[in-house]
């Protein structure tokens, strides 16, 4: 989630795509603009994710406390929406 000068970016662009994750071979980075553009995103996908996080715990919390769920019981519903491949 790069931000900053496009000439720095350019730079450092190989190194960037070396380390990032790759989906069908092609790296997960891009130039997101100006100084301090790769912060921002960053900083909205924390916040989507950190989110989820609390989303997951909350879920947890009513099946474990309020609806009396054993371990087992919350393990199976929140696995039994995932396909196998």
């Amino acid at each position: 989630m790069p931000g900053g000068k496009i000439d720095a970016y350019d730079i450092v662009r190989p190194i960037f795509e070396k380390a990032s994750a790759k989906v069908d071979d092609i790296p997960c980075v891009s130039y997101l603009g100006n100084t301090s553009a790769g912060h921002y995103v960053k900083m909205i996908h924390n916040g989507i994710e950190y989110a989820m996080m609390q989303i997951i715990s909350e879920a947890y919390h009513i099946m474990k406390l309020g609806m009396k769920m054993s371990n087992q019981e919350i393990h199976q519903t929140f696995t039994s929406g995932i396909k196998e491949n």
